[in-house]
């Protein structure tokens, strides 16, 4: 059945996420470089590779102690860039807008 609806819909439900349009069981999009909704939205469109790793959330049961290492408020989202750690959806966005896209 899932194999019809997938020809149907002309959709490959199996590719691998990492190559894939958006989707939220990525953990890390490249954009054939090597190596939260609105920063998650600005990074797809300015195809800015990234690594992501999730968090829980609060209402889902505790954080991990190496994110709380490094956000002891445990805010979300968050940015590590360049050792630096931002957990402002607006700082994250003007540092992602000062980034770019690369080369």
């Amino acid at each position: 059945m899932v194999k019809s609806k997938q020809a149907a819909l002309g959709l490959d439900f199996w590719q691998d996420p990492e190559h894939a349009p958006t989707n939220p069981t990525a953990l890390k999009r490249t954009f054939g470089q090597k190596g939260p909704i609105r920063v998650w939205l600005q990074l797809e469109e300015k195809r800015i590779p990234y690594t992501m790793e999730k968090v829980n959330m609060r209402c889902y049961g505790d954080k991990q102690r190496s994110f709380l290492a490094k956000v002891p408020n445990g805010l979300l989202p968050v940015i590590e860039l360049d050792g630096q750690v931002v957990t402002e959806s607006a700082v994250i966005m003007q540092l992602l807008e000062e980034v770019g896209a690369p080369g």
